[in-house]
């Protein structure tokens, strides 16, 4: 029976935090019973900020140590060396803030001793619990990643097996394709020719792709790679198992022992995703309570000042390359182009009107999209959403430019605060405006993403590409 591919990552992430901060906060609280000898379990009020404290320190550190990305497929004991680094550190980073607030001598040793191991193993045994259930959701097709494996060979097969006899993994081969099928099953798995790729991948239950081909046959990697090139779905390269950690030219993962190299993988793994999703979901809904009003204003300017609807709305390409619809006010006279073809608005376009002018200056036209942003369309910051047509010109044209959608498109984007905003006349501003994109996608973090929030804020006033 195939997998069902349900994500509960975000969900999972964020329940995981929360139980942190419980144990932490219990573990401190019972602690301080143990140590007056279960007398008395009222803790002072020193120790209650010393507890808040240290919440934040594991919310921070435990993100900085990787602890809440994905474990899927890897081992059970780096998980939980991982778990005591960060969770040593952020005692150490406490006692620090102790002895530099000359504070420490409020508080027992033996108390601290306490907390340490009760909430550390109360912490260690909830990754046991939640994998265990992981674990017995996976091996009943629950919460898998579908699977297709490139290169039906004996390579192939040995990831194949490795993956049929790890199920706890929850990862799932699905299909198997090859230049010259020389074969109809492998593994009890269909194998089919490559040139029904494209098709399967369609059907819109696969992850990932693993290319599982030698490199030896490198006239046939560099053709598929090529033709991988717009594919949105995570792409990993399975080299010889005896060989992969050599090549290092780009990330190595682990999969059930087995070396990986990420070619093309997002960087919204578990743990980023619930922190942009709890960013976007506050920030959105807390900017469109207070952006409420103006939209008012603009929605009646736009209806009073031309005919035509005050929303404009144009199919674009979202997250792993969906297309939605995103939503702006107005700024042009309705007008009819050619079908399949989309012209950018340029400086002093007789298309834009006299209020469409100061509100695409001003970036008010863009305010809807935080409609889109609460709807789970888009992001607050990410690379700026093309029209269709621009994204099926330019993937032709720029290298790498379909990996803008490995996130999701933002209301606002680093290229944008950096200069390159406005009409891409020309190729090489639009390859500037991808390299910039590329950039945020690389190094993606939340202090990125508030720098850029507070840099939009600060230039939308002063933008000369704005018109």
């Amino acid at each position: 029976m195939r997998c069902r591919t349900i994500d509960y990552a975000e969900m999972l992430g964020f329940l995981i935090r929360i139980a942190d901060m419980f144990l932490i906060a219990v573990g401190g609280w019972f602690s301080y019973g143990a140590h007056s000898n279960y007398a008395k379990f009222e803790l002072p009020d020193a120790y209650w900020v010393a507890v808040s404290i240290q919440i934040i320190l594991v919310l921070s550190l435990f993100s900085a140590f990787n602890v809440y990305v994905s474990w899927r497929g890897k081992s059970l004991l780096l998980q939980f060396y991982t778990l005591l680094q960060a969770w040593c550190v952020s005692f150490l980073v406490l006692f620090g803030i102790a002895f530099l607030t000359q504070t420490g001598e409020m508080f027992s040793r033996e108390w601290a001793v306490y907390w340490f191991v009760i909430s550390g193993a109360c912490l260690f045994l909830l990754r046991l619990a939640v994998r265990k259930i992981l674990t017995h959701c996976r091996k009943r097709k629950l919460n898998c990643k579908n699977i297709i494996i490139i290169g039906a060979n004996s390579l192939g097969r040995e990831i194949a097996e490795r993956i049929q006899d790890n199920a706890w993994s929850g990862l799932e081969v699905i299909r198997f394709f090859d230049t010259e099928p020389a074969m109809e099953s492998l593994q009890g798995i269909k194998v089919e020719s490559l040139e029904k790729l494209h098709e399967f991948k369609q059907q819109g239950n696969v992850s990932e792709i693993w290319i599982a081909l030698p490199l030896s046959e490198e006239e046939k990697l560099s053709w598929l790679l090529k033709d991988l090139e717009h594919c949105t779905l995570n792409i990993r390269f399975m080299p010889s198992l005896m060989i992969g950690d050599k090549l290092l030219s780009q990330p190595i993962s682990r999969v059930l022992g087995m070396a990986v190299i990420d070619l093309s993988i997002t960087p919204m793994n578990d743990s980023n995703r619930i922190i942009k999703w709890l960013e976007d979901k506050l920030l959105s809904a807390l900017i469109l309570i207070l952006i409420s009003p103006l939209m008012l204003l603009i929605a009646i300017g736009v209806k009073c000042s031309s005919p035509g609807p005050v929303i404009y709305k144009q199919k674009r390409h979202g997250w792993d390359g969906t297309i939605f619809t995103v939503y702006k006010f107005r700024s042009m006279k309705v007008h009819r182009e050619e079908q399949g073809k989309v012209t950018q608005a340029c400086r002093g376009d007789s298309r834009v009107t006299p209020l469409g002018a100061l509100l695409r200056k001003y970036n008010l036209d863009e305010l809807p999209q935080f409609i889109n942003v609460l709807q789970g369309r888009m992001s607050i910051v990410g690379p700026r959403p093309h029209a269709v047509e621009h994204n099926d010109y330019y993937k032709e044209e720029i290298e790498h430019y379909m990996r803008r959608h490995k996130v999701k498109p933002g209301v606002t984007g680093w290229a944008q605060v950096s200069g390159w905003r406005g009409e891409t006349d020309t190729l090489e501003k639009m390859q500037k405006r991808v390299e910039f994109d590329l950039y945020y996608i690389d190094h993606w973090s939340l202090w990125f993403d508030l720098k850029i929030i507070a840099l939009t804020i600060l230039r939308s006033f002063f933008d000369k590409h704005a018109f």
